[in-house]
């Protein structure tokens, strides 16, 4: 029981401690590099290429819920 009131205090002693003021916090990141490149490309007149090179990214993913998919709905077998 002290374990659980030390660990009460513990946690009422922590938030009590964070501040609650709404902050504004400055964007000082710059561009990306795609971004800069984009720029550059469009202040050059040149055209801006538009490919599909994105949809590699999601491959994986596409494979995974393919192969749970076909696990759970295919690979099962009646009385499982």
């Amino acid at each position: 029981m002290r374990k659980l009131w030390a660990l009460v205090l513990v946690v009422a002693l922590g938030i009590a401690a964070c501040s609650t003021n709404p902050e504004i916090i400055a964007d000082t990141t710059g561009d990306s590099v795609i971004m800069l490149d984009i720029k550059s490309q469009i202040e050059n007149n040149k055209m801006v290429k538009d490919d599909y090179g994105w949809v590699i990214w999601y491959l994986p993913i596409l494979f995974l819920v393919v192969a749970w998919g076909w696990k759970e709905f295919f690979g099962k077998k009646k009385g499982e």
